[in-house]
């Protein structure tokens, strides 16, 4: 992964060789301000960045960017796809996109309904400006702990609705699971190109 501009001028200098990685994930969480979480890029850097990959890496898939979509966030994948085209012409190379998807444990429609707005937010966006139906990663899945006290199911049935679900989308080709989140991580893949993981057939069966 190409995180940020830091470790893209890495690549730009050589201090870091990426000749063996492919596919390759460009900027994680890039409209996010804070930089420990996220690329912390403003809109122009990012298409700007973006269409040095392409250069840097020709024959390489790209994956990404992993947006975290948020109301209060500045721009998102929608302004990306759209930035990129008002400044070189056309839409970005793009041959995986990427999303971060959490559930949040007092939003009850989203738990109830599975909603999944980020994913079908960035399906939409990728078809209606004419991509094919290219794979989407969820490169994060998780759920934001508040204090329920059935917060541990609620996030166990919110994960295995997500796995129901990639597992009859096409495009839904990997899945990883962050946990439920309160300032740490458990990181652990659960699809992996479109086939379950050892760990997510024992969370598809898990009561």
């Amino acid at each position: 992964m190409v995180r940020d501009l830091t470790q893209l001028e890495q690549i730009r200098n050589g201090t870091v060789d990426m000749s063996r990685c492919n596919p390759i994930l460009g900027f994680n969480e890039p409209s996010n301000p804070d930089c420990g979480a996220g690329a912390c890029m403003t809109l122009a850097q990012l298409v700007d960045a973006w269409h040095e990959l392409e250069i840097l890496f020709p024959d390489k898939q790209l994956v990404g960017p992993a947006f975290y979509h948020h109301p209060k966030l500045p721009y998102d994948f929608v302004d990306f796809l759209d930035g990129f085209r008002a400044r070189y012409g056309r839409y970005p190379r793009m041959e995986i996109a990427a999303i971060h998807e959490y559930g949040l444990g007092n939003v009850e429609k989203e738990f109830n309904d599975f909603d999944k707005p980020d994913y079908l937010y960035v399906k939409n966006a990728l078809a209606v400006r004419g991509y094919p139906d290219i794979p989407i990663w969820i490169t994060e899945l998780g759920w934001f702990k508040i204090g329920l006290p059935d917060e541990e199911q609620r996030a166990t049935i919110y994960l295995q609705k997500w796995i129901a679900f990639c597992n009859s989308e096409s495009t839904c080709q990997y899945l990883n699971w962050f946990g439920p989140t309160a300032g740490s991580y458990n990181i652990v893949p659960l699809l992996d190109n479109g086939r379950l993981t050892g760990p997510g057939q024992v969370w598809t069966n898990w009561q």
